[in-house]
């Protein structure tokens, strides 16, 4: 192995180190807890999501889950749960002003981890686990991602984020508000 392979297997040694202190951080803050497994699962997941921006549309993802039921393919159902942990624990913000919101996601990685229990036999609790927990992962995953991010908030992703909320209620999109010194208040118009 030359010196610029090990260099580089040291930078990602370090990296993977970032994220897993980030990670252990945004689940002690949210005092939630998970077996070791789904934090590890989850560690990748925020690698995974931070690579690559992974935004579908709803009728795309939609799609996706119709067609897994026909799949031969034995992780169909968990990538699709994996897309949906990511849109709706990373790239949430994505999501202000579209037809489907957070919860279209939530529910549908729920029940994509469900039927990959179903199907995976070796990994039927991490699944489950998966399954039972997602709204959890989907609020460590927020966290950590505000962890990375909270330096560069703008105005506008205030903004976003109090959209967000309006729909939602989120408690830790409320949180964030507050944090920022925002008391969100839900007011609706009268029907005229």
């Amino acid at each position: 192995m030359d010196s610029q392979t090990k260099e580089l297997i040291e930078k990602c040694k370090k990296c993977d180190a970032f994220f897993k202190e980030i990670l252990d951080t945004a689940i002690e803050k949210r005092r939630v807890e998970i077996s070791q497994k789904v934090a590890f699962y989850l560690l990748d997941i925020l690698r995974l999501g931070l690579k690559k921006d992974l935004r579908f549309d709803a009728e795309t993802t939609i799609k996706r889950y119709e067609a897994a039921f026909g799949s031969m393919e034995p992780e169909s159902f968990r990538a699709i749960g994996d897309s949906a942990l990511i849109i709706a624990g990373i790239w949430w913000q994505s999501l202000a002003k579209k037809l489907v919101d957070i919860d279209f996601y939530i529910k549908l990685g729920r029940l994509s981890y469900q039927k990959e229990a179903e199907k995976q036999k070796n990994l039927t609790k991490l699944f489950e686990e998966l399954s039972e927990s997602f709204d959890k992962s989907v609020n460590i995953l927020m966290e950590a991602t505000r962890c990375i991010s909270e330096a560069s908030m703008t105005n506008r992703d205030l903004l976003r984020i109090y959209e967000v909320w309006l729909e939602t209620h989120n408690a830790f999109l409320e949180e964030k508000l507050r944090s920022y010194g925002i008391n969100p208040v839900n007011i609706k118009a009268p029907k005229q």
